[in-house]
């Protein structure tokens, strides 16, 4: 699997680790804290990457280009192998933080420059930092960062802690742990100069920094990246899973962009927009192409004559005038592609397939992807709260790009039944007001859809569906995804739909054993299983009757036990669920939308 090399923004350039490049748009994306064996720091900013050399690791995807605005998207790569190994791969920035770290032998607090004898190093590969005073015991960096909603993160104030505003003259931090518990409780710290102390007990608590503002502080842009902010900040955990949240956008190549045709186009769109500008004769523009196409024998590698590539590539450059104003309007084309003809693309590949007649009361239509490409571009982030209003940029200036990922695969499109839906809505009637009101207070399902009834019983018929595809095909549940496709009540297509896929970066793909698993027998054994499983849940009856979660989630009768999946794999993180609206529940049977098919078999 390819992998990134990053390098810190000292004056020497330095190897500190690897990561597999679909990680750029997920967990650790710009912005993101990462670990590395010895280093701890957070991904640099699209200003601080060295775009010299990355014309090869562009990608394009039309839809994208045309919503967010952008000529490109970047996939780097370290797929070069060479005698001079990393120093030939791709290298994205990552800054030292946080810069706070503790001797666990001498317990002494401080800034690494300033602790550590080896700082500054003048060598290829980082290491580990070393006590000063300690000869070789390895530096450990603080656990703990301050962040706001806006996405600023900055060190925790350590000095304010223990000494609360008061002066020390001449400070001398210190770290140490005391008691069994292993709790934050056995954290203190204290000042050496002025014996205060303080532990870190109920540091994770809003309370412990309300009387402070943030500073405003975005690191990832550069060292000293700052504005005004003043927001209330939160002390969060180095490792916590509520320090990053990557907002990413997605979108399936989809007719017309996924024939060959175009796919050759796009690798060399960066030469036909430079040779067809504004004043180039129509005559002279297809005097290009067919010498772009006679030079790269493109007539036998795509099997098109010169009029349809110069036709397609007019296509490919013609700007697009239908605004497109939410992400959601990529799923109606996408919809639309699933649900029509068959497609033999090099791109898109879909076959229909039969269905059970015991399963077309509820159930209209099956197709087998047998290749799909999904490009996932990272936007922004946001910290704390992954509905938050607020989201971070990737850079300080506006670039004409944006970090992305490539992934190929296959899946199965399921296309639930109309009036078979239609008549289950009238019978749940009011049941998902709450739920309603708690996806509407938490902003759940930006760029995907509204809430509706239909929301609920599409979504948890995808968890159930995944969960059992997981047992019948071999995948690790991580590896399946959904793609929710529910329209709202003023859309001008009626959708209700899943997308349940498998992707890779590997340029191979997948290797076809979801897809055989939608075909007529073997899908009616997946639905019969997966319907049987869900009568029952080992939290029952606690869960089948619960319709208020603790957390204020948006769940009703879901859990561990039953529904939920890995979070990446959920367009919704695990929310928006409800067994009950798939199978029902003792003496409310009719609230399921199997429920009569569970009755007859």
């Amino acid at each position: 699997m390819a992998q990134f090399n990053l390098g810190s923004q000292h004056k020497k350039i330095k190897f500190v680790g690897s990561i597999t490049k679909s990680k750029i748009t997920n967990s650790s994306g710009c912005g993101a804290l990462v670990e590395f064996p010895g280093f701890s720091g957070i991904m640099g900013g699209q200003n601080l990457w060295d775009l010299k050399g990355t014309k090869k690791f562009r990608i394009h995807e039309k839809a994208l280009e045309d919503y967010l605005k952008k000529d490109y998207f970047l996939q780097v790569s370290s797929e070069i192998q060479n005698a001079k190994g990393y120093e030939e791969a791709y290298k994205i920035p990552v800054l030292r933080f946080p810069e706070y770290y503790y001797c666990p032998s001498c317990h002494e607090l401080d800034y690494a420059r300033r602790l550590a004898k080896n700082f500054g190093a003048n060598k290829d590969i980082t290491e580990p930092l070393l006590c000063s005073r300690c000869k070789n015991v390895e530096l450990i960096p603080s656990r703990f960062v301050m962040a706001c909603e806006a996405g600023h993160i900055e060190e925790f104030p350590f000095f304010w802690w223990v000494h609360r505003g008061e002066k020390c003259e001449n400070p001398r931090l210190m770290l140490e742990y005391k008691g069994y518990s292993g709790g934050l409780e056995s954290i203190i710290i204290s000042c050496a100069t002025c014996k205060k102390s303080n532990s870190m007990k109920n540091v994770l608590n809003k309370e412990a920094t309300r009387s402070l503002r943030c500073n405003g502080k975005s690191p990832w842009l550069g060292k000293s990246a700052t504005c005004d902010c003043g927001r209330e900040v939160r002390v969060l955990l180095r490792g916590a899973t509520n320090i990053y949240f990557p907002d990413t956008v997605s979108a399936l190549t989809i007719p017309p962009w996924s024939t060959a045709v175009q796919k050759s186009i796009s690798e060399n769109i960066d030469f036909f927009k430079m040779s067809f500008v504004n004043g180039v004769s129509e005559s002279a523009r297809k005097a290009i192409s067919d010498n772009f196409f006679d030079d790269n024998g493109l007539g036998e590698i795509l099997s098109c004559t010169k009029d349809e590539f110069f036709r397609q590539l007019g296509l490919r450059l013609t700007p697009n005038n239908q605004q497109i104003i939410d992400p959601s309007d990529f799923r109606k084309d996408e919809y639309r592609a699933f649900v029509g003809a068959d497609v033999n693309d090099d791109m898109f590949k879909t076959e229909s397939a039969q269905i059970d007649e015991r399963l077309l009361p509820y159930i209209s239509k099956v197709k087998l992807v047998k290749r799909i490409r999904k490009v996932n571009v990272l936007t922004s982030f946001r910290r704390i709260d992954a509905f938050s209003q607020f989201s971070a940029p990737l850079s300080d200036i506006a670039e004409k790009w944006l970090p992305a990922t490539e992934m190929l695969g296959e899946g199965i499109f399921i296309e639930f039944s109309k009036i078979s839906i239609e008549n289950w809505e009238v019978r749940v009637g009011s049941r998902y007001e709450q739920m309603k009101s708690r996806y509407n207070d938490n902003r759940m399902g930006r760029g995907i859809c509204s809430f509706s009834n239909k929301l609920v019983l599409v979504h948890s018929i995808s968890h159930l569906i995944m969960r059992e595809l997981a047992y019948s095909c071999g995948y690790d549940a991580a590896a399946l995804s959904e793609r929710i496709y529910v329209s709202d009540e003023d859309s001008d297509i009626w959708m209700a739909g899943v997308l349940i896929y498998t992707t890779t970066s590997c340029s191979d793909g997948s290797l076809g054993g979801l897809v055989r698993l939608g075909q007529k027998d073997r899908f009616m054994k997946v639905i019969s299983s997966m319907l049987k499983k869900a009568i029952w849940c080992s939290n029952d009856p606690i869960c089948i009757e619960t319709q208020e979660q603790l957390d204020n989630t948006a769940n009703y009768a879901a859990c561990h036990a039953c529904s939920f999946v890995p979070e990446i794999a959920c367009e919704f993180g695990n929310k928006v669920l409800d067994r009950v609206a798939v199978v029902g529940k003792p003496g409310h049977e009719e609230l399921g939308f199997f429920s009569e098919f569970n009755r007859n078999t």
